[in-house]
């Protein structure tokens, strides 16, 4: 069981470096907006995702899938309650090294269906094309946990911003970047 969301909330903005109110309409904004998120960490991997978008890993316990989560699980993980290893094994924290896809429910699911849950991680079994992405790329040279620090930073609140103008009708194209 994931930690109360009150109460893990201000150690996610601690260890990103942003204020617990810009978490909070993160996570307001991406629930609103039905949106999910993929971590990719390695930057040898963002030019397959660049033209064919993300593909199911085939050889996963699940089966055929790739692994995305929405709301809180994009920061803390489901099993662990010790606020110190709650941020282990997400997309934020881990998987996100060098970059973070983002979609959106009614994106996928045009290309097939997806069992939707709040906070929590969704395995899609197709392919989302890229056109149904967008890609947030972390600047090269940010592998330790101390220099990515800022840079989380400046990701959540160029993604806070993408999310605030997505609400206010103004699209940005899925093809784009968010830098």
């Amino acid at each position: 069981m994931m930690p109360n969301p009150p109460e893990i909330i201000p150690s996610i903005a601690s260890q990103i470096g942003v204020t617990t109110g810009e978490v909070e309409e993160f996570l307001e904004l991406s629930k609103e907006l039905e949106i999910l998120y993929r971590g990719i960490r390695r930057p040898e991997d963002i030019p397959s995702i660049e033209s064919g978008g993300i593909k199911p890993k085939p050889l996963t316990p699940e089966g055929k899938c790739s692994f995305w989560t929405t709301g809180l699980r994009t920061f803390v993980n489901r099993t662990r309650k010790c606020e110190g290893m709650a941020t282990l094994d997400t997309p934020w924290f881990d998987y996100g090294v060098a970059a973070m896809v983002l979609t959106d429910r009614k994106s996928v699911q045009r290309y097939g269906n997806i069992e939707w849950r709040e906070s929590d991680e969704i395995r899609i079994p197709f392919t989302v094309p890229r056109e149904a992405i967008t890609i947030a790329k972390y600047r090269p040279g940010c592998n330790s946990r101390e220099s990515r620090r800022p840079e989380e930073c400046r990701m959540l609140r160029t993604l806070l911003n993408y999310l605030r103008n997505y609400t206010n009708g103004i699209i940005i194209p899925a093809m784009s970047y968010v830098e």
